[in-house]
């Protein structure tokens, strides 16, 4: 366990795994809606997808994933409240 870098002289605070694991699920989550942000930029900018199809989908990934990563977000700052 890492000493929390918050915590106070003195205070036996750490950083547990699940928090740390929170933290990485989240950044991946927020890289994962960026990729899939950028891919359907492109495939809209080189006019290859007529009918619209790719574009909605690459729309629906991308709120998915931004709801995972909000969930992510709200999941840490619950685990993190003072008691």
């Amino acid at each position: 366990m890492v000493p929390h870098p918050m915590a106070k002289p003195g205070q036996l605070d750490t950083v547990c795994p699940m928090q740390t694991a929170l933290v990485f699920f989240m950044v991946a989550s927020a890289v994962a809606t960026l990729a899939v942000l950028a891919r359907g930029i492109i495939i809209m900018a080189r006019g290859q997808d007529v009918s619209g199809e790719q574009s909605n989908r690459m729309m629906s990934l991308r709120v998915a994933l931004q709801a995972l990563a909000i969930m992510f977000v709200v999941i840490l700052f619950l685990v993190n409240r003072p008691a």
